[in-house]
């Protein structure tokens, strides 16, 4: 009864073992047979990222490239550079037409100088229609009725004028230095009128 036991337990052990380098078997077949990948396949994900990533930035790229000349062009734009053109248009019109405005405008009459005032004595004095009046302090007298009585005094250094007809009330005496008093309004305005419509006179007569 002992020995049919311990044959039974052996052949049990022995079906066990080959049981098992069976199973080992498959397991080894079936590594044998599973693919491997190279090396350069597992690195292949992290490359085809990078370029994803790229063309995903370059697209981003193009997309506000494209915003940027689509706001140039857009007619918003357009209308502020042709509104700041017009201004600056009108700004140069206007300065041009003040210049011109300023050109055109006559110089404001200034009062006659020293030469101005010695240059018309001596001509009076040379005229021949100027008389010499001792009666009336020795002075040089030229008078032309309805335009001018025009006096010179040498002792005095004055010339002196009054206008008439159109210009009565205005009267202006003048100094051989330059100075100037009037009479009708202000001096540079008034002095200016009645010289030269004493010189224009001198003049005229002399032709």
């Amino acid at each position: 009864m002992v020995r049919q036991h311990r044959g039974s337990g052996t052949e049990g052990r022995s079906g066990a073992g080959w049981a098992g380098a069976a199973v080992l078997a498959l397991v080894l077949a079936g590594c044998a047979q599973a693919p491997v990948k190279p090396a350069g396949e597992a690195k292949a994900p992290a490359g085809q990222q990078a370029q994803k990533g790229g063309e995903q930035q370059a697209s981003k790229q193009g997309e506000q490239a494209a915003q940027q000349v689509k706001r140039k062009a857009s007619p918003q734009a357009n209308g502020k550079e042709t509104g700041q053109a017009a201004q600056d248009q009108e700004a140069k019109m206007a300065a041009q037409g003040q210049a011109a405005e300023a050109k055109a405008r006559p110089a404001p009459p200034r009062l006659p100088d020293a030469a101005e005032v010695r240059q018309a004595v001596e001509a009076m004095l040379a005229h021949p229609r100027t008389l010499f009046a001792s009666n009336l302090g020795n002075i040089y007298l030229y008078f032309v009725g309805g335009a001018l009585d025009a006096r010179y005094s040498p002792a005095r250094g004055t010339l002196s004028l009054k206008g008439l007809g159109d210009r009565e009330g205005k009267a202006c005496t003048l100094t051989r230095d330059g100075q100037a008093q009037a009479q009708g309004g202000e001096a540079a305005p008034v002095c200016r009128a009645l010289l030269d419509t004493l010189q224009g006179l001198l003049r005229e007569e002399a032709l």
